[in-house]
């Protein structure tokens, strides 16, 4: 929770978003794929021009989304399961299916009208969104199944809590708790209280805080992690949810 850690990670998610919004969309029409865009080499090239001082001016719109709710589940033989349920917009489409009660999404907002982009709209093709079921494998084997909720939040959310579980040997539960900063959609930056002691460091490294609290603004995360004598699970107290083992 430095102020030298939360700069590099707000850098990074720029660049992360600015990657997302040129070439990420249906994989069908992408011009470049996912394991291009994952190099080790290219990924190396964004880092090291990332500023340890300074923040980095923005020239791209960030993709905003909303509704949505994550579980994880895992059993006794290793399964497990990331799962993302959105309709998006509150009601979706607010078409239902006759018979069913099963509201129809409205992901199809997510698709831009700019001509050659390649998240342009188009018959047949899936619109790019941010919705992100994560899991985290070791040797291939399934080891957290986690997702942090919460429209453009979701990838910010992320890296936040998987720094924690990674790189600082937090629990689950820890994880969760710890604060979060926000990148909003002009690129101003909100922290929340328990970073309040660091704001006037970022912002004479260049970012624009900004108070602000709307209802789920940081997200809200579900947790499960393998450890040695079976799981340990933990559950955001931003917002509704439990972790339960039966």
């Amino acid at each position: 929770l430095s102020v030298e850690s939360v700069h590099l990670q707000i850098e990074a998610i720029k660049i992360a978003f600015k990657i997302a919004q040129v070439y990420v969309s249906d994989p069908k029409t992408m011009g470049i794929s996912g394991e291009q865009i994952l190099n080790s080499d290219l990924l190396d090239e964004y880092a090291d021009n990332i500023s340890h001082s300074k923040s980095a001016e923005c020239d791209f719109d960030l993709h905003l989304d909303k509704g949505t709710v994550f579980i994880a589940c895992s059993d006794a033989d290793g399964t497990m399961v990331s799962w993302i349920q959105s309709h998006f917009m509150n009601f979706g489409s607010g078409v239902v299916i006759p018979g069913t009660g099963i509201n129809m999404q409205n992901r199809g907002h997510g698709f831009v009208l700019e001509h050659n982009h390649a998240n342009q709209i188009d018959g047949g093709k899936l619109p790019f969104h941010t919705i992100m079921p994560a899991m985290v494998t070791l040797s291939g084997v399934p080891n957290i199944a986690f997702g942090v909720m919460g429209g453009h939040h979701q990838p910010q959310g992320q890296i936040q809590v998987l720094n924690f579980l990674i790189n600082h040997g937090f629990s689950p539960q820890q994880a969760l708790d710890a604060p979060r900063w926000h990148l909003h959609k002009d690129f101003t930056i909100t922290l929340e209280s328990g970073l309040s002691n660091i704001s006037e460091a970022l912002e004479k490294m260049g970012h624009s805080l900004v108070k602000h609290d709307p209802p789920g603004i940081f997200g809200a995360g579900q947790i499960i992690m393998k450890d040695t004598l079976g799981y340990s699970a933990g559950s955001d107290p931003r917002k509704d949810g439990q972790a339960i083992g039966f």
